[in-house]
């Protein structure tokens, strides 16, 4: 009977061993499991993120863009503007030097 009972008690034994290692593969596959979909998910939210960045980046460039064209378009009328100025003021120059000598611009009147 002991030979039977040491034979019984391997078996369970054996058994035990068994199932614990079972459990522990079934665990080591869970958390491969989960590795794995926390690293595509990980890597989803990177691409996510440099998807959102690029779109960012691309949307200051046409900001700036559209801005230095309407500060180049405002920098030409203030121009323009001082240069008619100017040319105002040269044309009431050269009349009161006109006036002073006694002559007179040619008007065309219409």
């Amino acid at each position: 009977m002991s030979a039977d009972k040491s034979g019984h008690s391997k078996v369970q034994q054996a058994q035990k061993n068994f199932n614990k290692r079972t459990q522990q593969i079934f665990v080591a596959e869970r958390d491969i499991n989960r590795n794995q979909e926390l690293t595509k998910l990980m890597t989803w939210r990177e691409d996510d993120e440099a998807r959102v960045d690029a779109r960012v980046q691309k949307r200051h460039r046409t900001d700036m863009k559209k801005e230095v064209g309407l500060v180049n378009k405002e920098l030409l009328m203030v121009r323009q503007a001082a240069l008619q100025n100017l040319l105002q003021c040269e044309y009431l120059q050269y009349q009161e030097e006109l006036n002073r000598m006694g002559k007179t611009f040619y008007v065309q009147r219409i």
